[in-house]
């Protein structure tokens, strides 16, 4: 991996994908690759940014609850690919970084974005 861009050509696929699956209308997999960029080295604003457009207009109780669920299914695969299920779909992706569920997990839950998901909660303002 020293000296070539593996890891940003995968992570612009899974933001590629993220395009397709808008574009087909299918949100649940648009979600699921934006929360695997938010835990890419080069593009986690660019997941975050992506994810907090999408959510404006969803209900922020039913994605955070999403979110939860689909953090507690992550999992390494022997092939060195990475999964996890968001809204029964599931996301394969791949990172250069030693991911495992602990930290894929930390590194959604200190965002922004999912902090104003627990503030909107709190706040009662649920849509």
């Amino acid at each position: 991996m020293s000296g070539t861009t593996i890891e940003k050509d995968s992570h612009r696929i899974e933001y590629d994908l993220v395009k397709v699956y808008q574009n087909l209308g299918r949100k649940d997999e648009a979600y699921g690759y934006l929360l695997a960029l938010i835990n890419s080295q080069w593009n986690y604003s660019l997941g975050e940014k992506g994810i907090i457009a999408m959510a404006e207009n969803d209900d922020k109780k039913k994605l955070k609850k999403d979110i939860d669920k689909a953090l507690k299914t992550f999992v390494v695969r022997p092939d060195y690919f990475l999964e996890f299920t968001f809204r029964g779909k599931k996301i394969l992706f791949w990172n250069a970084l030693p991911l495992n569920k602990e930290y894929f997990s930390k590194n959604i839950m200190k965002t922004e974005f999912y902090k104003s998901l627990n503030l909107y909660i709190l706040d009662g303002n649920l849509k």
